[in-house]
């Protein structure tokens, strides 16, 4: 008996996690009300693939489709929790532990996508040392070795470049956008802060210069002023 639905499907991925194999939220079943009467969590291997289903069958769409490997063979195993009336509390009525291929081995538990979860550190050490032109990969590796080991839990080598990817994605071309912003939200909190830029005809940004308290103390007392590119040659 569980308190409520979100325990019960915690209980039951965190079993899938322990024995080796993920887990789906399949399909539901609502009283009049719209709340949930019945709920199905089934291995992910469970019912069949589209193109098993139409077997033989010839199908002709416009719709272009990403070609994936999937895995699924009508595998059995399935929790089937439902509602105490009249309650939030839930119990599983139908329990199948039988599957029909081996699981995953211990030493690969790793690699289950319930466990290739990345947590808020990893992804803000994604894009902290991207700021440093480190790729995914590296981030990847120096992530692993800091955990204890490529099997240590959290995302792959793929998750990593998929968040970087995502992240590049979500910036798009607004990244000289986001640097103006925090140059004078940095403006308006230090008043001996200043910047100024330069923009083409095309409104892209070309040159940038600033200077916060340190700076302009050092020039005070040398005079020198040492300019370089910290970004030539790394977007080719």
């Amino acid at each position: 008996m569980f308190d409520s639905l979100d325990i019960g499907l915690d209980f039951y991925k965190t079993y899938g996690q322990e024995c080796g194999f993920d887990v789906n939220m399949s399909s539901q079943k609502r009283y009049n009300d719209g709340t949930i009467r019945i709920r199905y969590s089934t291995c992910s291997r469970s019912g069949f693939t589209e193109s098993f289903k139409i077997k033989n069958v010839k199908k002709f769409s416009d719709v272009k489709r990403m070609r994936t490997s999937s895995k699924k063979n009508g595998c059995p195993a399935v929790s089937k929790f439902k509602n105490l009336r009249c309650s939030l509390m839930f119990y599983i009525y139908v329990f199948v532990e039988d599957h029909n291929r081996e699981l995953v081995a211990q030493d690969q538990l790793h690699l289950l996508r319930i466990n290739r979860t990345m947590d808020f550190l990893d992804e803000s050490f994604i894009h902290k040392v991207g700021t440093c032109n480190i790729g995914a990969s590296k981030a990847y590796n120096l992530v692993s070795s800091m955990k204890g080991g490529f099997d240590s839990r959290g995302g792959t080598a793929v998750d990593f470049k998929n968040f970087h990817r995502d992240l590049n994605c979500k910036i798009g071309v607004k990244d000289s956008q986001m640097v103006m912003d925090i140059l004078t939200n940095r403006k308006l909190c230090f008043s001996n802060f200043s910047f100024e830029l330069q923009k083409d005809v095309d409104d892209h940004l070309t040159r940038l210069f600033l200077a916060d308290d340190t700076s302009k103390a050092n020039y005070k007392e040398f005079g020198d002023v040492l300019s370089f590119d910290a970004t030539y040659q790394t977007n080719k």
